[in-house]
């Protein structure tokens, strides 16, 4: 649980170098620790489903190779030109 404001965001942060950097197993962790910011938000339904989508995306290795492999590639997020991997907007 974040002590201050000063940790909420560098979670928030943590959460869009990993959008940025590609990097998919960085963005399930950063989800996770953004659980304890929604429960203090009084964001009840993210506070219920996150932790369910970090399971099944935990899951997709077992379960979903193929689109596991997508996911660690890069294809949780979306950019409009290859070569400008630092220009990514995370999907819904």
């Amino acid at each position: 649980m974040p002590d201050s404001f000063l940790e909420a965001g560098d979670t928030l942060l943590w959460l869009l170098r990993a959008d940025r950097e590609l990097s998919f197993l960085m963005h399930i962790e950063a989800v996770k620790e953004t659980v304890p910011c929604f429960v203090l938000a009084g964001h009840t339904n993210y506070a219920r489903y996150t932790p369910v989508y970090v399971a099944e995306m935990q899951q997709l290795d077992e379960k979903q190779p193929l689109i596991y492999r997508r996911m660690i590639e890069g294809g949780f997020v979306v950019r409009r030109s290859k070569s400008r991997v630092f220009i990514c907007i995370p999907t819904d």
